[in-house]
């Protein structure tokens, strides 16, 4: 049984010239090294009538490259070495993330970065991806028992004007709605080096790591223009109750609460002895430099939803990218 993480635990810090916040753990006691990079934008940052753009995302970003990386191949690539990859969205936040062994770390990171720089959002590509999410959709809600659950727990608690009051999932009809200049204009919105955290935990030196990052991550260009405030909302307080009857197995009863933000003192408590918490701390309490946690957080219920891909078999196709994959036969010094 593992026991709580030591107060020990090492977090180095600093801000890239473009604006991008990287936090690196060294841990020379890990055969490799994890990379993930944070984007402050999930489905609470969405409009009315773009309802799964957030979550589009999360599968567009896996489509390829203008600079030459086709689509699928950043998995397959990362897969190559031994590694694996994946990502989750979520109501304030959408991450990608990678385990590698210690020498494909450069290989992770320039993989990131060309994503981020050069990400090819094409007619194709958004029809190939909206297609997924919907069948997601009706595998995970539509057509599984307890489906709705999660809608009516959301409008039971925040109401369909609350950026909490949609599932992350979507909405079809706004995807089937979707164009393509809605959803490159989302991209370039909130896509930005500025509105970025990426971490690095293993086996690697807290200045390699800043190192590598200011490399890669610190050569995507900055953003132009401030970012947008995010949208507030109220959370009902009239605790309402809500009987819905379904052809189901059995009777289900849930209930769902709200609790204060994540960042006010009140929850020390509960954070207090869990793993992870110092940098789970950095994640929130710096989410937006200079105007601090966003006052919507407040739910006492989170869904997080993982993108499940298949990869077929690809050669890594750019001379850069097979140099990277090459040197990564190093391990933890």
């Amino acid at each position: 049984m593992l026991g709580p993480m030591s107060e020990a635990l090492q977090l180095h810090r600093a801000t890239l010239d473009n604006g991008m916040r990287v936090v690196v753990n060294p841990d020379t006691t890990s055969p490799g090294v994890a990379v993930n990079m944070w984007y402050r934008v999930g489905s609470a940052d969405e409009e009315p009538g773009h309802f799964g753009f957030a979550h589009l995302f999360e599968h567009l970003m896996f489509s390829g490259t203008t600079s030459g990386i086709i689509s699928s191949e950043h998995l397959a690539t990362i897969e190559s070495v031994g590694g694996s990859a994946n990502a989750s969205t979520s109501f304030d936040r959408t991450n990608y993330f990678e385990t590698v062994p210690a020498g494909a770390l450069e290989l992770a990171l320039w993989l990131e970065a060309e994503r981020l720089a050069h990400l090819a959002v094409t007619e194709a590509n958004l029809a190939t991806q909206r297609e997924v999410v919907k069948e997601e959709k009706r595998q995970r809600y539509d057509n599984t028992p307890y489906g709705d659950l999660f809608d009516l727990l959301l409008d039971g608690r925040f109401g369909g004007e609350h950026p909490y009051g949609h599932p992350t999932i979507g909405s079809v009809p706004d995807l089937d709605a979707a164009c393509l200049d809605d959803v490159t204009a989302f991209h370039s919105t909130w896509y930005r080096p500025d509105n970025a955290v990426l971490v690095i935990s293993g086996c690697v030196e807290a200045d390699e790591g800043l190192t590598l990052a200011d490399k890669y991550l610190g050569a995507v260009p900055a953003a132009t223009g401030d970012l947008p405030e995010r949208i507030q909302g109220r959370v009902r307080h009239d605790n309402p109750r809500v009987v819905v009857t379904r052809p189901l197995p059995r009777t289900a009863v849930t209930r769902a609460w709200a609790t204060p933000p994540i960042t006010n003192p009140d929850n020390t408590h509960r954070r207090h002895g869990h793993r992870h918490t110092r940098i789970g701390d950095e994640l929130t309490a710096h989410s937006h430099p200079g105007k601090g946690t966003s006052p919507r957080r407040w739910s006492g219920y989170e869904r997080l939803w993982a993108g499940t891909r298949s990869v077929g078999s690809s050669s890594v196709g750019t001379p850069q990218a097979r140099g990277l994959r090459e040197r990564t036969d190093r391990g933890c010094r």
